[in-house]
């Protein structure tokens, strides 16, 4: 056998030994003890005043904080599909979420573009806003067990009352779309941290005040993004406001 077939079976083998070690790891992320802060944008692709806030927060990819100090997701609305261009990526499911939001604020309207900043409406969004203290909430921690199959717990800081609710996203980036109609026609759009799938579960309370539940994502039905990303964070029961978030890329 010639030096250069050896060379090329071993760089095969090499390259299956890889694939194979890939293929065991599962992601792991752990929030630290004091609040992560989530950033939400409730957008759509049927507003002409949203990609500016869609650039702004696509752009926090090159933030050295990013998944340290505060996790974004975005999140398309539906209720703008009327003016002639239907968001591929709005659904019904997160117009309720940022209804749930605006009913916790006791007044006032959904909007877009709407940026939430740890469950609060924000109207401000410069990058030094973001250095907001932090309190102690506790440590959220999500493991894969299976592709798209993951295991959160929660162990708040001190002692915990009432019920708390695990929410979910898998979030595609890089993903572009021509726009063809309605206010945006002729745009080409681009989307960071756009949510593909979004999941939420009661979570189950274990001994030692550590809570935990089981959520399955999916990101199968969306082939345009480049890659991806996951997030999730928890709420109190009655609250949707967060109280601890975690995320990363996959």
């Amino acid at each position: 056998m010639s030096k250069t077939i050896v060379l090329v079976v071993m760089g095969i083998v090499a390259s299956l030994q890889a694939s194979v070690l890939n293929a065991g790891r599962r992601l792991a992320l752990e929030s630290s003890e004091t609040q992560v802060h989530l950033i939400e944008l409730f957008s759509t692709e049927s507003c002409s005043s949203c990609p500016p806030a869609d650039r702004w927060i696509g752009e926090l990819r090159n933030s050295s904080s990013l998944w340290k100090s505060f996790v974004p997701v975005v999140a398309h609305v539906d209720y703008w599909d009327y003016l002639g261009w239907k968001d591929p990526y709005s659904s019904k499911e997160n117009t309720l979420r940022q209804k749930k939001y605006v009913r916790d604020w006791n007044g006032g309207y959904a909007y877009t573009p709407n940026f939430v900043l740890n469950g609060n409406d924000w109207r401000r969004r410069s990058s030094s806003d973001l250095n907001v203290k932090s309190k102690l909430v506790g440590v959220l921690r999500a493991e894969e067990k299976s592709p798209g199959k993951y295991m959160i717990r929660f162990t708040p800081s001190g002692k915990s009352s009432g019920q708390y609710v695990v929410h979910g996203a898998i979030m595609g980036n890089g993903i572009e779309v021509d726009v063809r109609r309605g206010e945006n026609s002729g745009k080409k759009l681009k989307h960071n941290f756009l949510t593909i799938d979004y999941e939420s579960s009661a979570m189950t309370k274990l001994e030692k005040n550590t809570f935990i539940s089981n959520l399955a994502l999916d990101s199968s039905g969306d082939k345009r993004a480049s890659s991806y990303s996951v997030a999730f964070w928890v709420s109190k029961a009655d609250s949707p406001k967060p109280l601890q978030a975690v995320g990363g890329d996959l």
